[in-house]
């Protein structure tokens, strides 16, 4: 394992309770490049429902080049990613 990989893994397992691995479905470990971007983003801010709408519009605005472009367009080193929003209000 390299020690850069490694350094990157272990905080990302103790704060996600080992449930997420950074190695692909042979075991092997990501790439650096790859290791350093992947992670989670968790945020709880106070919104009003359009305000929430709002947000979700502009995600998906940002998004969507991204996810309607032609296979040639798409980067050599480009591999999927799985981006997974939840907006879950909680009692106030």
């Amino acid at each position: 394992m390299s020690e850069g990989v490694e350094l990157l893994e272990k905080p990302f397992e103790a704060s996600w309770g080992g449930g997420f691995s950074r190695r692909d479905p042979e075991g092997n470990i990501w790439d650096v490049a790859w290791a350093r971007v992947a992670g989670l983003f968790n945020a709880c801010i106070e919104l009003t429902p359009n305000e929430v709408r709002r947000l979700q519009e502009d995600l998906e605005r940002l998004l969507e080049p991204l996810t309607n472009r032609a296979a040639d367009d798409r980067p050599v080193d480009a591999s999927p990613v799985r981006i997974v929003a939840y907006f879950l209000p909680e009692p106030g």
